[in-house]
């Protein structure tokens, strides 16, 4: 089995001008095909906006990235994972545009916004309804894993719901592609979201790691709050690992 390296990294392009479908010299490039309307929300390395085609009025969701706060392979990565997905429970990724110090990731627009929101804090959803977005979002991380894609930071702020209720995976900027049986060793996601593999500071099963935060996703949806909890990192730890 092999582990997660600089080696397997190298292999990712290290510019994001490689694989982006526009290379544009200006950031009119946004507004000259899209009405910014209002900010929307945060992503793992970037903000995200909402926005309205000119030419046709689809409303759409605009994550901004620039360049200087992001390595590029990060960003090569995440556009490349978005465009190999298709998955109905997936956020599609519809353009990408290029200035010469951000880049713009044009996406499906699910308006009922996340999970986290929809969810009755201390009260839960109930189980029918929590079984079927349960079933969704198993479906999507399915259909990645079996592409060699693990998302790495599954939790309920970036599970979205669209016009109609149903699920939409969203935010990849700390996915990766990996091979059958390949062991990662990146630390990063969500804290109380982690496996305990990610507290050990251990090799892990991209996979693996995904499942695990799907559960706390489901325990989230049916209680109202989440199974693992403190005021410090060790006490989160020791709840993850000892209870």
């Amino acid at each position: 089995m092999h582990r997660e390296s600089s080696e397997s990294q190298s292999r990712a392009p290290r510019s994001p001008q490689q694989g982006l479908e526009a290379s544009l010299s200006s950031e009119d490039a946004l507004t000259g095909q899209y009405e910014v309307l209002r900010s929307i929300g945060q992503g793992s390395f970037g903000s995200v906006r909402l926005a309205r085609h000119i030419l046709t009025g689809a409303e759409v969701a605009v994550k901004t990235v620039s360049k200087g706060e992001l390595d590029p392979a990060f960003l090569q990565a995440e556009v490349a994972i978005m465009k190999a997905v298709e998955h109905p429970s997936v956020v599609q990724l519809f353009q990408v545009m290029e200035t010469a110090d951000r880049v713009y990731l044009v996406m499906e627009y699910a308006g009922w916004g996340q999970l986290l929101q929809y969810i009755p804090e201390g009260v839960g959803l109930p189980e029918r309804e929590a079984q079927g977005l349960f079933e969704q979002m198993a479906s999507a991380l399915r259909t990645c894993h079996a592409q060699g894609i693990a998302h790495r930071d599954v939790k309920a702020e970036n599970i979205l719901l669209d016009a109609r209720g149903r699920i939409k995976l969203c935010d990849f900027g700390l996915g990766c592609q990996f091979r059958q049986g390949e062991l990662l060793d990146t630390v990063c996601g969500t804290v109380t979201y982690w496996a305990p593999e990610m507290f050990l500071q251990q090799a892990y099963i991209g996979p693996a790691v995904d499942v695990w935060s799907l559960g706390v996703v489901l325990y989230l949806m049916l209680t109202g709050h989440l199974p693992f909890e403190g005021d410090t990192f060790e006490e989160l730890r020791d709840q993850v690992l000892h209870r």
